[in-house]
């Protein structure tokens, strides 16, 4: 007696029950999940509304909004060209303003009842990755269906529900990319596909029901192929690239056809459903061609044109079986035919179309190429093309048992085949796609974003296979209490590794948040509110020109009006800059001028810079690129745990010949801690920057906002005259994670063993004669201090700071900084980075100024023209004011009288006059302002006499206009540097009336940590009154000189 009948019986209550339940119960159940699903991912939306505005997480997820927002006010067209990103070009591209932008904004228009606002648009479109990623379930549940009933459907979506990798990542709210939007759109294709071809099995299509016309017999596996087709269109309309599935199917047909003729059955059924499917989807897609090429990035001739050859290819395959049939040929030759055949076609092609082939041969590489995947080392800059980290391992700790299980349903798909009394065509089409999603993961990390859903449809054929095993080998067709028990047993061990993943599904999306963009967005705002109109700077009033959600013909080079301007940064912040600030980026994530960015981030020189900025400016009018946007990544390089990441110092690097990231900086791997039984690197690392990344444009913005540094006078940073050495040693340690020995840079041991790092000496003398002896050490090379001298930049200013700030050392050191939020013990720290504690506590290797954005204009800058001692130094200085981070710095610039002793300058900065203009007038309103004039000074020099001791320098004071550094007045600004003592002082009576102590100085090369007394200059207090500042004989004034910090 079975289970079920032992306790109930058929009139009774709980048998009724149970057979409503077995009738809907599983749509109860799959809607319960649907629930959970959307729950997981919504859960945190309210993280994404940020003083009242609604924000989006990555940076697809804005450009996707700009589309949405031009699509509900012109419904249902898609913009066609866009001039306000990439300047001063434009672009237009394919995988943008797609079905996806065009559904979510008909949604948009149905919940605004046809007018919705701007925060309504925002708000759908922040849901919109949760409504796609939780649909997913429905394919997912049908394609388990196919594969093994109600049953395979229910494991199938438990399977989906649990899954914690990159789908349940990009379905989360706010992440409002097209990746989870690919992933319905092709689970539906597969699907369409799968029913096709199944119905193509059961209803046998030949060419003898064409020829008589016997429409109803053809009306279910053409209609079946349509729908496939349909799917298949529609997922190349959301995603140009989705032409891999093509692949597949193409695929699939291939090795499809000559088994079900070695089968001894026709491959008519399958060859002509799959004609279908691939026919529909080349006409559909011809309808909606973009480009008369083949660029499979946009809908171009290449989707159809492969589509239309897979119609043919089917239709051949097809046709050639019949000629085997006609001609009694032996069934062997015929697959032996078909690949042979395929191989003299791919010959010809590579003779008569070389390059087209060559082409689609890197494409395919690109999509499943695995390690010979031909991207660039720029294309390595996006996340999302490089090898799922981790590559299976990180499947395994995703998914549990489910990729081993789902391989063991593409053993039994391929077996199928072979040894069934029944084809079902279903399954091996389904089983080569998982081979291909699986290669294409291993390939590229974005497509783990396809991986969970062939992967829950194959383990529910093998548990579904393995309950129908059990229930042949039964006795009874009735369900027993061990085949019940060993179901159970194997959903358990498929479902509850899943459940114990780490992370889980609810530790993935309690992580959720908008990220970088928060640090951004107060000074997108500032843009948007403080800067001129685009067409409007300079006052050319043309910014009527350009309306922000206006239509435009596409064209490959826009002509931009007179006032028009770009804004520079990274290409990963381009999109915020569009729809945020209302500005023009020069580069963005399309990686549009991606190589000018890096060109001027990289810079050593404004002339350089300038280069960079001249090819990104329009040649016939008057519109360049007047702003630079910088935030701490940019000029911070990498350092952490594993593979926790934080600064994007190095990625520019890859877009540029003759460079590396080691061109900038060297890594100095963390030692394991003493006592370990092998030595061995451990995954955590800092860097120690070279001179060339002090000297690059992006550091000199954002560390030194355009001022001079020097290792003894860094903004912001007292290091006590003292100088910095960084040491480092080489030996060949364990890599825990390869195991393989490596070669690696560890922090430099003392004779007793204790790791040293960082060493402080009196002059720079001493450092530089102890790192000539050692030969593995740098003179600075941590924090923001320099190895030698930085110029000032003379046409860049800081105009505004974001409201936003990262930690100090993070934003400086994020290897080290990452040891301070761990709370490491001293010992360890010291141990494993050769840093002291005290040293990283002390600010010594901070970033004073963390603000997690900055924002700079470029400026004519105001002309200098002063007169002072031949042959001297001058030092312009002033101070400036950040209002958001209340704090303030000072911007220093050098210059070299002649022997006449005038000197000239061009200074970047005002300090007067700000309300001159406005943005109105197509100028600035600066955030960041002077807190008094500029002062022009010589280095003290010290006089003495037989009688007398005298410290003077030569000095004045002189303003800066607002108009003057803008341009719109040429006067120049005049500095005669006069004679002012500072000290005078009686030698005969120095002894007694102060003091000039010196501690004991430790010129060793310790790490006191930079807040230690390591030496000492103090003046003591002067009671003859012999100190007091003096009137020089040819000077009406004394004005005191800052130097130094």
């Amino acid at each position: 007696m079975s289970v079920l009948d032992e306790y109930v019986s058929e009139d009774s209550s709980a048998s009724r029950a149970a057979e409503w339940l077995f009738t809907w119960g599983h749509g109860l159940l799959i809607a319960g999940l649907f629930g959970f699903m959307f729950w997981v991912r919504a859960r945190t939306w309210n993280r994404f509304v940020v003083d009242g505005k609604i924000l989006l997480s990555g940076n697809d997820a804005w450009y996707h909004l700009r589309q949405i927002s031009y699509t509900v006010s012109n419904w249902p067209s898609t913009m066609p060209f866009d001039p306000w990103t990439e300047f001063p070009t434009g672009t237009f591209v394919g995988q943008f303003g797609t079905i996806m932008d065009q559904l979510i904004a008909t949604a948009a228009l149905i919940v605004g009842l046809g007018s919705p606002s701007e925060e309504l648009i925002r708000l759908v479109t922040l849901f919109s990755p949760v409504v796609f990623g939780s649909a997913i379930i429905v394919p997912t549940y049908y394609l388990g269906k196919r594969m093994g009933g109600r049953l395979g459907g229910i494991i199938a979506a438990i399977v989906l529900a649990l899954s914690s990798g990159v789908l349940l990542q990009r379905s989360l709210v706010g992440i409002a990319d097209h990746q989870v939007a690919e992933a319905l759109f092709q689970a539906v294709a597969v699907l369409g596909i799968v029913i096709a071809v199944r119905v193509a099995q059961e209803e046998k299509p030949v060419y003898e029901l064409f020829a008589e016309r016997n429409w109803g017999a053809l009306r279910r596996p053409l209609g079946w192929g349509a729908v496939g087709g349909v799917g298949l269109a529609l997922y190349l309309w959301l995603w140009p690239p989705a032409i891999l599935l093509i692949g597949v199917l193409g695929v699939y047909v291939t090795i499809q056809l000559p088994i079900v003729y070695l089968r001894g059955e026709s491959p008519e059924h399958v060859g002509i459903v799959t004609a279908t499917i691939f026919a529909v989807a080349g006409v559909l897609s011809l309808l909606s061609i973009q480009a008369v090429n083949f660029n499979m990035v946009q809908l171009s001739l290449a989707q159809p044109g492969l589509s239309f050859a897979g119609a043919a290819w089917s239709l051949g395959l097809a046709w050639l079986a019949r000629e085997w049939d006609r001609r009694e040929l032996s069934a062997w030759q015929y697959p032996a035919t078909v690949f042979g055949g395929l191989g003299v076609g791919v010959v010809l092609f590579v003779l008569v179309l070389p390059d087209l082939f060559w082409y689609f041969f890197d494409q395919i590489l690109r999509f499943v190429g695995f390690a010979f995947n031909p991207h660039s080392d720029s294309a390595g800059t996006v996340a999302e093309v490089t090898p799922l980290p981790g590559g299976i391992d990180s499947l395994l700790r995703y998914y549990g048992a489910v990729p081993l299980i789902a391989g063991a349903g593409v053993g039994i798909s391929v077996i199928h085949q072979y040894f069934s009394d029944e084809l079902k065509p279903e399954l091996l089409f389904v089983g080569v796609w998982f081979v291909f999603m699986l290669a294409a993961t291993l390939t590229q990390s974005r497509f783990a974003v396809y991986f969970p859903v062939p992967a829950a449809t194959l383990s529910a054929l093998v548990v579904t296979w393995l309950f129908q095993r059990l229930r042949s080998v039964s006795e009874s067709s009735d369900l027993e209490t061990y085949q019940v028990l060993t179901i159970l047993g194997v959903v358990t061990g498929l479902v509850l590794p899943m459940v114990l993943a780490s992370p889980t599904v609810l530790e993935t999306s309690g992580q959720n948040n908008p990220g970088g963009v928060a640090g951004w967005e107060s000074s997108l705002d500032w843009m948007n509110e403080n800067t001129p109109a685009v067409g409007n700077y300079g006052g050319a009033g043309n910014a009527d020109e350009l309306d922000f959600y206006g239509t435009y013909e596409r064209t490959d080079d826009f002509e931009y009006p007179d006032g028009a301007y770009g804004v520079i940064s990274w290409w990963d912040y381009g999109h915020w800059i569009t729809q945020e600030a209302e500005r023009i980026p020069v580069a963005n994530p399309f990686q549009g001028n991606a190589e000018e960015a890096a060109a001027f981030l990289m810079a050593t020189n404004e002339s350089q810079a300038g280069d960079a900025l001249e090819i990104v400016s329009e040649n016939e009018s008057d519109a360049t690129t007047q702003y630079a946007m910088v935030d701490w990544k940019m000029a911070t390089a990498n350092g952490g745990f594993q593979s926790y990441r934080w600064g994007k110092f190095g990625a520019p690097s890859a877009f540029l010949d003759n460079v590396s990231a080691s061109t900038y900086y060297r890594v100095i791997r963390g030692q394991a801690q003493a006592g370990d039984s092998r030595p061995s690197v451990l995954q955590q690392w800092y860097t120690v920057q070279k001179q060339a990344f002090y000297e690059s444009m992006a550091v000199r913005l954002y560390r030194y906002h355009g001022s001079a540094a020097s290792t003894t006078d860094v903004p912001g940073i007292n290091t006590r005259g003292r100088i910095p050495v960084v040491d480092w040693e080489q030996t060949q340690l364990l890599n825990r994670r390869t195991g393989e020995t490596e070669l690696a840079n560890v922090p430099a041991r003392n004779q007793n063993g204790t790791a040293q790092a960082l060493r402080w000496f009196n002059s720079r003398e001493e450092a530089e004669a102890y790192v000539a002896e050692d030969g593995t050490a740098q003179i600075g090379g941590l924090g923001k201090i320099p190895s030698e001298p930085v110029s000032a930049l003379k046409h860049y200013r800081l105009v505004q700071v974001s409201e936003q700030n990262q930690g100090s050392v993070v934003a400086s050191q994020p290897g080290l900084g990452l040891l301070v939020q761990r709370n490491l013990q001293n010992e360890q720290v010291q141990y494993q980075t050769g840093v002291n504690w005290r040293t990283l506590l002390s600010g010594t290797l901070s970033e004073p100024y963390s603000a997690w954005t900055k924002t700079f204009e470029r400026v004519p800058g105001a002309t200098v023209e002063g007169t002072g001692p031949a042959n001297t130094n001058v030092t312009a200085s002033v101070e400036m004011e950040m209002p958001n981070a209340n704090k303030t710095f000072t911007y220093r610039q050098h210059a070299e009288t002649g022997e006449d002793g005038e000197f000239t300058m061009t200074l970047p900065y005002s300090t007067t006059d700000y309300d001159a203009v406005s943005t109105e007038d197509g100028y600035t309103n600066v955030s960041v302002r002077a807190n008094g004039s500029y002062e022009f000074a010589t280095s003290p020099t010290l006089e003495t006499t037989n009688e007398t001791m005298t410290q003077y320098v030569y000095n004045d004071t002189a303003e800066v206009s607002e108009e003057q550094v803008i341009g719109t007045d040429d006067s120049v600004v005049e500095a005669d540097l006069t004679k002012s003592v500072m000290l005078e002082r009686d030698i005969n009576t120095t002894a007694s009336d102060s003091t000039n102590e010196t501690g004991q100085n430790t010129t060793d090369g310790s790490d006191t940590g930079g807040t230690d007394d390591g030496s000492t200059n103090e003046t003591g207090e002067d009671t003859s009154g012999s100190l007091a500042p003096v009137v020089a004989s040819d000077s009406s004034t004394v004005r005191p000189v800052t130097t130094g910090t």
